[in-house]
């Protein structure tokens, strides 16, 4: 009977890794279409690396955290440059649920073409929000764009110390 969260060893014993190129690879035939030296996982629709053992799915970040540190991310991991399928090493970093969201890509719903920046339509102005623990955090009225961009970007930088440019 398999584990019910797989440990480090097991990992290393089924597969290797690459930190330089995030890819792992089985180290024994795995049923009928892994073959020894394969590269192991799947990508899926929400962009991330899935790899099936004993039957149960695990992320190729979270299990690469664990094959390199050996033993399971406290939080979440951080795919430093937003690539949900670069699973190097040097892209990966421990985040809590808050610093995760703050790397985040720009969402497609967005006008502006700036994060926090939108047009408010009742005041016939720009309004720049910045949001921290899901609340609030600072919030003000521009009548220039560049101006409330450049204000969103100081913010930004202060309360949100885990973003990337």
């Amino acid at each position: 009977m398999a584990p019910t969260m797989i440990t480090a060893d097991e990992v290393r014993r089924l597969l290797d890794y690459n930190p330089e190129t995030g890819v792992f690879y089985w180290k024994e035939r795995r049923g009928g279409r892994a073959s020894a030296g394969s590269i192991a996982g799947a990508l899926q629709k929400n962009g991330y690396i899935h790899i099936l053992i004993y039957r149960r799915g695990y992320s190729a970040h979270r299990l690469a955290w664990l094959h390199a540190h050996g033993e399971w991310p406290p939080e979440q991991i951080d795919h430093i440059n937003r690539i949900r399928h670069d699973n190097r090493l040097a892209n990966l970093r421990l985040a809590t649920r808050s610093e995760n969201a703050q790397n985040t890509s720009l969402r497609k719903n967005n006008l502006s073409g700036v994060r926090g920046v939108s047009w408010y339509k009742k005041n016939n102005r720009w309004i720049v929000r910045v949001y921290a623990n899901k609340e609030i955090y600072w919030s003000k009225y521009f009548t220039c764009f560049a101006q409330a961009v450049k204000a969103r970007r100081a913010v930004e930088a202060k309360a949100h110390p885990f973003r990337t440019p």
